[in-house]
This record gives structure tokens, C-alpha cells and sequence, in this order.
């Protein structure tokens, strides 16, 4: 599995777009092998580029904790330590397969991408930070 597919996994399963970007970004934060040392303000601002606010990042804190798949311990000056909880999110992700009709995972072409890849965004990989 891929960075993109497993992001899109993520979007699918936890239904919550903010959600899933705040999960992905404790992964791609080793939350796995650490602790996390962040805030929901520099997660909105420096992890995801203001895609989300800080008080999103908080409310999906709460939620993905109250899902079991991370923990969450606040500390003093506004920093909290996260933690991810790998065995609970396997299993959250094993969950019964998705549909392969879902978006993001089909393979097949449309007249519109065709399009798109006739142009310079053809060539976006995202952001190189």
C-alpha cells in the first residue's frame, strides 16, 4: 500500500476528511514508533497547511481517541503527546474490504482525466516539503 492509498483508506473508513488528515499526519510523524510532540495549532498551520483549523484538529483528536486509535496526553504550554495505537488501527483497517467501486480506487480512465494529464498538472506529485 501506498502514502496515497493508504490516505484514501483512511478518508473511506473514518468518513471525516479532518479526521483522516490528522490520523495521516501522526503517521507520518512516526505516532507508531513515538510520541508525537505537537499542538493543534502547529498541526493545522505546519503539518497541513492551514487545510483545516486548529479547532478541527482538536474536535478530530477527540474523535480518532475516543475511536481507540490514538492516544492523546496533553501537557503543559500548549503541547499534547500522541501516540498511535498501530494494533487498533491494523484491525480498523482490516475491517471488511471496500468496495472497489469507491473513489480512489478504481483503476479505469475518463474522458476528463485524459484531459487533465494533457496538462501541466499532469506532472503534481504534491507538496515537496
Amino acid at each position: 500500500m501506498t502514502n496515497e492509498q493508504l490516505f484514501v483508506h483512511l478518508l473511506h473508513r473514518i468518513c471525516k476528511y479532518s479526521d483522516a488528515l490528522v490520523l495521516h499526519t501522526v503517521l507520518q510523524d512516526h505516532g507508531d514508533k513515538r510520541q508525537v510532540k505537537t499542538s493543534a495549532v502547529k498541526m493545522a498551520l505546519d503539518s497541513l497547511r492551514g487545510q483545516v483549523s486548529p479547532k478541527q484538529v482538536q474536535r478530530s483528536l477527540k474523535r480518532l481517541e475516543s475511536m481507540g486509535l490514538i492516544n492523546v496526553m496533553p501537557q503543559p504550554n500548549y503541547r499534547t503527546l500522541v501516540t498511535l495505537n498501530s494494533d487498533a488501527l491494523l484491525e480498523f483497517l482490516n475491517q471488511d474490504p471496500l468496495s472497489g467501486m469507491l473513489p480512489g480506487f478504481r483503476a479505469n480512465t475518463f474522458p476528463f482525466l485524459d484531459a487533465v494529464n494533457a496538462t501541466p498538472l499532469a506532472d503534481f506529485k504534491g507538496s515537496t516539503v
